[in-house]
């Protein structure tokens, strides 16, 4: 009898671990509004090395925020990482998030890279129509350079 209670005992206290290892790991990967914060406070003061570094993991969970996207891309841009700027710009091109911030930092970004052709490419496939000026004028600018894609 002992031994099965003890048993009992054992597993439960397993299932307890397993349940708090897993709330603690949801917790861990939903957005956080702190980091979001702190990010844009960075940004703001112009500590955009802090900001970031704060956004560095966070970039697909910031995306949920309003002004995730902008933050992001403008202080990519700013610290003219181009490979950063690349890649959240076109995440939030596809998630339709800060859409004329995310084309001009996909712009910038490629272009700096020497593919302007295929952003300009990407983006008349996947852009919504009809196009903000803000759009036209980034479109416009890419039509400029010459047409090597690669």
């Amino acid at each position: 009898m002992r031994r099965r209670t003890f048993f009992y005992l054992i597993m439960g206290f397993c299932a307890l671990v397993m349940v708090v290892g897993m709330v603690s790991w949801v917790y861990q990967q939903s957005p956080s509004r702190e980091v979001y914060a702190a990010a844009l406070a960075a940004y703001d003061k112009g500590d955009l090395p802090r900001a970031a570094a704060l956004i560095k993991g966070k970039e697909r969970t910031l995306l949920s925020y309003d002004e995730g996207c902008a933050l992001m891309v403008s202080t990519y841009a700013r610290l003219e990482n181009v490979y950063e700027l690349e890649d959240i710009s076109w995440a939030c091109i596809e998630a339709k998030k800060n859409l004329d911030v995310a084309v001009d930092g996909y712009a910038k970004s490629l272009t700096h890279q020497g593919k302007a052709a295929v952003a300009l490419e990407r983006m008349r496939a996947v852009l919504p129509q009809p196009l903000s000026e803000r759009q036209k004028k980034a479109l416009s600018i890419l039509e400029q350079f010459p047409l090597k894609s690669e």
